[in-house]
């Protein structure tokens, strides 16, 4: 037996990302071409004109990251799952940029953030843990039978978590108090 992680509708999403990371990553190169590594704030560097594609990247970029919240969101039934938030604060960030170039210079470090940002989410869940709750094992013939809590399990279940979280030792470490770790931490 063997198991693996898939990521299903998320893998088209994910290879979107790191193809709009790259993207970002040649929009900021053009800037920084322009302005140099530390751009003067007040200095209207007039980037639309003297980068005739860039207002077009950054509007097409906006609009690959709309597509993706809205498929986060449809995949997750309406709920809005942390990815889709930041990728929605993103984009925001971008527009605001978009409606007002000469910020852009001012703001380099929104930019380079969203790229960085870009790049952590593509990595994030390249690396997902595999977690399981539980898993069965039938015959072939035998179709699987999804068992649910009462509420009366729920709730003893609950009152049960709640007493132990009064009780419960969170100062111990993987078991390390066995060895005194009191002593062994100044």
């Amino acid at each position: 037996m063997s198991m693996s992680v898939k990521m299903g509708p998320l893998t088209q999403i994910l290879q979107e990302i790191n193809e709009d990371s790259l993207k970002m990553s040649s929009m900021m190169l053009d800037i920084m071409r322009l302005t140099g590594t530390t751009p003067d704030p007040n200095y209207d560097y007039e980037f639309f004109k003297k980068i005739p594609d860039l207002e077009k990247r950054m509007r097409y970029l906006s609009d690959r990251l709309q597509e993706k919240y809205d498929t986060l969101v449809e995949l997750c039934n309406g709920n809005v799952p942390g990815l889709a938030n930041s990728i929605k604060a993103t984009k925001k960030q971008l527009d605001e940029l978009i409606e007002e170039p000469f910020l852009i210079a001012k703001n380099i470090n929104i930019l380079t953030n969203l790229q960085a940002s870009m790049g952590s989410w593509y990595s994030e869940y390249q690396t997902q843990p595999l977690s399981i709750d539980y898993f069965t094992l039938n015959p072939p013939d035998v179709a699987f039978t999804v068992r649910k809590s009462s509420i009366f399990q729920r709730i003893q279940y609950l009152f049960i978590s709640l007493c132990t979280s009064f009780v419960k030792d969170y100062d111990n470490i993987s078991g390390s108090l066995a060895v005194d770790a009191k002593e062994s931490i100044d």
